[in-house]
C-alpha cells in the first residue's frame, strides 16, 4: 500500500459512471488527513489504473456499463494487488452486496451516503487491510534462508550451553577442587539460569519444551555437596 505520508493522502481509485461523485477530487477530513480521488467511468478504464501502484483503496461501483457486478468485483481484486476494495451500491441492492462481500470485498457504502460516512469507511477499510496484512505476515511459512538461519543459531547457541553444563558438571563433580559456599551459591545461579535458557531456546525453535534435565534438581544435588 502507498501512503503519502508526508502529505498524509491516501489516494483512492474511484471506478464509477455516476454523474455525482460520491467523494470529491480532494477531502480535507480535518485530521491532517486529505483524501485524493481519480475516477474512471468504466471497468476496462479501472483495471487499466490498477496496473500502476498509486492508489490505497478502491471504490468501485458494482453498476459499470461494461460488467457485471460479480465480474466488477472479481477483476479489481485481482488486479488490485491487495488494495481494500469498497463497493459502492444502491439502496436494496441487497444480493449484490452480499456477492461482493463474499468475493472478497472488505465493505460497502450506499450512494448518495455524506462524505464524512464514506471516508471513516474507507479509513476503516484500509486499517482492516493492514491488520490483516500484518496477520498472514506473522504465520507465513518460514523462507529457506530463515530456517538456515534458525537451524545455525541452534546449533549454536546449544553448543555454547552444552560447554557451560560440562564445566559445571566438572566444578559440581569437585574435579577442579573443593567448592566454597559461595561457589557453589554462584554456581546454581549459572545452572539455573542456562537451564532457562535451553527451555526457552527449544521451546522457541523446536516448539516443544527441552529443559537440561541433568540439572533440574540442580538446588537439591548442590545441597548434598560436601564442603
Amino acid at each position: 500500500m502507498i501512503l503519502d505520508t508526508a502529505m498524509n493522502t491516501v489516494r483512492v481509485l474511484l471506478i464509477d459512471a455516476g454523474e455525482a461523485a460520491p467523494i470529491r477530487r480532494s477531502v480535507n477530513t480535518g485530521q491532517a488527513e486529505q483524501f485524493r480521488a481519480t475516477r474512471k467511468a468504466t471497468l476496462s478504464e479501472g483495471l487499466e489504473a490498477l496496473q500502476t501502484p498509486h492508489f490505497d483503496v478502491v471504490l468501485l461501483n458494482l453498476s459499470l456499463p461494461d460488467a457485471s457486478a460479480a465480474e466488477s468485483v472479481a477483476k479489481v481484486l485481482k488486479m488490485a494487488r491487495g488494495l481494500p476494495v469498497i463497493a459502492l451500491v444502491n439502496e436494496g441492492e441487497t444480493a449484490k452486496i452480499a456477492e461482493a462481500l463474499r468475493l472478497g470485498a472488505q465493505d460497502y457504502v450506499l450512494k448518495g451516503c455524506h462524505c464524512d460516512s464514506l471516508i471513516r469507511t474507507v479509513q476503516y477499510a484500509i486499517e482492516r487491510k493492514r491488520l490483516v496484512t500484518e496477520r498472514e505476515h506473522a504465520l507465513r511459512p518460514v523462507t529457506k534462508n530463515e530456517a538456515q538461519l534458525i537451524a545455525h543459531l541452534s546449533h549454536e547457541s546449544r553448543n555454547a550451553l552444552a560447554c557451560i553444563r560440562q564445566f559445571g558438571k566438572i566444578l559440581v563433580d569437585g574435579l577442579a577442587g573443593e567448592l566454597s559456599g559461595e561457589q557453589r551459591e554462584y554456581l546454581g545461579i549459572m545452572l539455573e539460569n542456562a537451564s532457562k535458557l535451553r527451555s526457552v531456546l527449544d521451546s522457541a525453535l523446536d516448539g516443544t519444551p527441552g529443559p537440561l534435565e541433568e540439572y533440574t534438581n540442580k538446588n537439591e544435588r548442590l545441597s548434598k555437596l560436601e564442603t
